[in-house]
């Protein structure tokens, strides 16, 4: 029987697994039909989340087991009373890993927080529906991964509704946890969250069409294409094309901005934080993969990526920022979209992009000068960035610059090391007054994933 610790340890590596998707062959298009297994793009609400609200509600609600990878993932500050900020992150995720030449499907909840001394961070997890369940309900909603211990509280990490109904402005959530922080270089502690938040916005999909299809990774003929014949704009040669882009991408859903209402962390059952501020970002991403993408984004040691999910709360406005990288003949896929309270509502009731940059619009480059190495892995990173986004028919120019909000944010567990935290922003959109705000980052570095 294994230890404790040895279980929280596959759960966090499969939270920090990077998950791929099913890839067709550069210029064949399969055919597709609805509830497939694997994501794509279509320009009709054909799929169950994109035909009504009621439908996409039943969908955040239900175990979709089609899917290789469903995830739900918050992160963002909490605030304490004399304004010291922290780190969160929340990760529920149910996915299919390789083990033997089988795809096994492996639950896991991830809980992680930084108070600017590196990480602690714990999880549950194991096989579902053996010893270690995830549950959903669909009224109220919620989602829990449990892993019982002997003589013992089970760990565990959940999220629910306490008012409204998922995904409607307004409602109200909780975020709870119990596990044992096995955060490489940090003493082995117990780790409870009690978190509530506001959503200020609603629900949002990025990407394109009624179901949110947003790509990982285009091929060398389709970036031609894009550049070439569509101006750099992915949404523009989707909709001319009606490609479908078979398992290149994922489905993608956000609740930007929940405001934080009250929360409290212990550890071995003393408070080491709390208060009643802060903001928190949510994802939603359901994708598979198959053969062929497992070779793309395993090329050359794996694909990286750079993402900034950025929180402007003043003007309840949302940006995702960032690229997807490989080292392999994919390459890099840029990628900025903006919502807003003025933003377009998509057929299931979900907000749609108001600004959507073109590929070669789109600048991001680290301050060199801010570059750290991680003592303890060795690893190096950028804490400053900036971002130019250039403006094009529909498009207003924008620039923002990103710098880390708090210290010591790699998170090394189980021998893997991502980089990801809380960003403090700065910068303008179009002509109109400066805008601050926060951003929850991610690094995973092209060539260090396999």
């Amino acid at each position: 029987m294994r230890s404790r610790r040895t279980h929280q340890a596959v759960a966090l590596a499969a939270v920090f697994v990077l998950a791929g998707a099913g890839a067709q062959t550069a210029g064949a298009e399969p055919a597709v039909t609805p509830g497939s297994s694997d994501a794509y793009y279509s320009p009709k609400a054909d799929l169950p989340q994109s035909e009504s609200p009621h439908s996409f509600r039943k969908f955040l609600s239900t175990d979709q087991e089609q899917y290789s990878e469903q995830s739900f993932v918050w992160g963002g500050s909490l605030i304490e009373d004399d304004g010291t900020v922290n780190a969160l992150a929340v990760e529920l995720q149910r996915e299919d890993v390789a083990f033997g030449g089988f795809d096994i499907p492996v639950v896991a909840g991830g809980l992680l927080f930084n108070q600017g001394n590196g990480y602690r961070a714990g999880g549950a997890g194991g096989l579902p529906e053996v010893t270690f369940p995830v549950s959903f309900t669909r009224y109220p909603w919620s989602v829990r991964v449990t892993q019982p211990e002997l003589l013992q509280q089970p760990e565990f990490v959940d999220a629910r509704v306490v008012k409204g109904r998922i995904g409607q402005r307004g409602a109200i959530y909780e975020l709870t946890g119990h596990v044992s922080n096995i955060a490489a270089g940090t003493a082995p502690t117990e780790i409870d969250l009690y978190a509530r938040i506001k959503d200020r916005t609603g629900i949002m999909q990025w990407g394109y069409g009624p179901s949110g299809f947003a790509p990982m990774w285009v091929f060398p003929e389709q970036r031609a294409t894009i550049l070439d014949e569509f101006d750099g704009s992915v949404g523009d040669y989707l909709t001319a094309t009606k490609t479908s882009m078979y398992g290149q991408g994922q489905y993608y859903y956000t609740m930007p901005l929940l405001e934080v209402q009250d929360f409290k962390v212990r550890e071995d059952g003393r408070t080491v934080s709390s208060g009643d501020s802060g903001w928190l970002w949510w994802d939603n991403v359901d994708r598979s993969y198959g053969p062929e993408a497992r070779q793309v984004i395993a090329e050359d040691g794996g694909m990286g990526w750079l993402e900034f999910s950025i929180q402007l709360p003043g003007s309840r406005r949302a940006l995702k920022v960032g690229y997807t990288d490989s080292k392999g003949p994919v390459g890099r896929l840029p990628y900025a979209m903006l919502v807003g309270p003025n933003s377009d509502k998509a057929q299931n009731g979900a907000f749609t992009s108001r600004m959507n940059w073109n590929m070669d619009d789109i600048h991001i480059r680290p301050v060199r000068s801010s570059q750290w190495t991680n003592p303890l892995t060795g690893n190096s990173y950028y804490l400053k960035w900036t971002v130019r986004l250039d403006p094009s028919p529909g498009n207003k120019a924008a620039r923002f610059t990103i710098s880390q909000a708090v210290k010591d944010q790699e998170l090394s567990v189980s021998g893997r090391q991502v980089f990801e935290g809380l960003f403090r922003v700065s910068g303008r959109i179009g002509n109109g007054n400066s805008v601050s705000g926060w951003a929850f980052g991610e690094v995973q570095q092209a060539g260090k994933n396999g």
